[in-house]
């Protein structure tokens, strides 16, 4: 994986466990939002053997940039390894999320589900169900903070509309 500064500047490499487990270590990572044509959002369920939020719900995929790959190429490889398709997808943010054990800039990629064949890769998708907003808030307690709250932004929010966004 890439280590980088504060800036988001390739400074070397570093293991998913160093990334995991050093605050002080900043590291890339993808996150992908689908939505479908009834403007709900897909999540997962992550799986309950995942190390770091197991068996929550988050955005249907999110993964560590490998060395060597885009944000782009990742949030495909993540959303085919994942689920088992590939879409267009857009670029709408990067955020800086810090929690007690890591530090990562995340690259927010948002995209439209056509009613491809979703096949969830169990080691990392425990289950999976498409959401609106009154759903989306009943699972709020159940869900990483950080995803939650951008997955409100671009769904629930007055100023969100998804059509604009990809």
């Amino acid at each position: 994986m890439f280590q980088v500064d504060e800036n988001d500047q390739v400074i070397g490499a570093i293991t998913k466990a160093q990334a995991n487990s050093h605050p002080e270590v900043f590291h890339r990572e993808v996150r992908v939002i689908l939505f479908d044509e009834k403007r709900r959002i897909l999540i997962q369920r992550r799986s309950p053997n995942k190390k770091v939020y197991p068996g929550v719900w988050a955005e249907p995929c999110q993964g560590h940039v490998s060395y060597g790959l885009s944000y782009e190429e990742t949030a495909h490889k993540e959303l085919q390894e994942e689920l088992g398709f590939d879409t267009s997808l857009k670029l709408i943010e990067k955020t800086l999320i810090k929690f007690p054990n890591e530090t990562h800039f995340a690259a927010w990629f948002v995209g439209w589900y056509r009613g491809e064949k979703i096949k969830p890769e169990p080691a990392e998708v425990a289950d999976y169900k498409f959401v609106d907003c009154q759903e989306l808030a009943q699972l709020a307690p159940q869900m990483i903070p950080s995803s939650w709250a951008k997955l409100w932004e671009l769904q629930c929010s007055s100023a969100a509309s998804a059509s604009a966004l990809v």
